[in-house]
């Protein structure tokens, strides 16, 4: 990159390293990526595997140099897999493993997201003290555009807004933002919190059919609470 696309502690680091760089697109950049993160500076464990790792690429750079057969695929003229190196982690050691790997097969999906957690004894409570009523719910969860800061120098984050509404009123029930990491758990929390305030238990809950995450991450809540899941189209 541009120097000009350096935060100040990265040109001081590179200053104290005794490194200079000129022309244009030429200075490292180095930025961690986390789910529904900005890209950031890397912290210290980051920073100490990231050296690790090029320390081991240019071993095997090395070692492929003077054995070129280690890239031939395994077995010859397999068009369908990859070359790796991984690290596993055992107690304070590292040990690096390399070589050939089939690609996922074919028609294989992404992993499904994580089921929603929460106070299961909040929502037993709640079940037997509340009444059930007639009201339809309709959930969403949206990703917000810009990612938000909490306080100077921390990593921002891009926030998902959780909103419930009365499909009769037309009204915002709860809206509540929340971070990627907080999904399991606050969906959860703010679900129970708006039961408690309604005072009873809606018939159906609506989700968006394609929405996977969210049926995910209110199904076991809803199931405990006997309330019906709605998928909409």
């Amino acid at each position: 990159t541009n120097r000009k696309g350096l935060q100040p502690e990265e040109i001081a680091t590179l200053g104290r390293l005794g490194r200079k760089y000129q022309g244009p697109n030429s200075w490292p950049c180095f930025r961690s990526h986390r789910p529904y993160a900005f890209p950031w500076l890397l912290e210290a464990g980051e920073a100490g595997f990231l050296s690790g790792v090029l320390d081991k690429v240019l071993e095997l750079c090395l070692k492929a140099r003077n054995h070129p057969q280690l890239l031939v695929p395994v077995p010859p003229g397999e068009r369908n897999g990859y070359f790796h190196l991984s690290c596993g982690i055992s107690g304070p050691d590292e040990s690096w493993t390399e070589g050939w790997l089939p690609t996922s097969p074919a028609g294989r999906g992404p992993p499904e997201p994580p089921e929603g957690r929460f106070d299961r004894v909040k929502a037993q409570k709640l079940l037997h003290r509340m009444s059930r009523g007639d009201d339809h719910w309709e959930m969403e969860i949206f990703l917000l555009p810009e990612a938000l800061q909490d306080g100077k120098g921390t990593r921002p984050l891009y926030a998902f807004n959780f909103l419930v509404m009365d499909r009769a009123s037309g009204l915002a029930l709860a809206f509540e933002l929340m971070t990627y990491d907080q999904l399991e758990v606050m969906v959860g929390e703010t679900f129970l919190s708006l039961v408690e305030k309604a005072g009873k238990l809606p018939k159906t809950v609506h989700v968006p059919a394609a929405d996977r995450r969210l049926e995910r991450l209110v199904s076991p809540l809803l199931s405990c609470l006997g309330i019906d899941l709605g998928k909409e189209e």
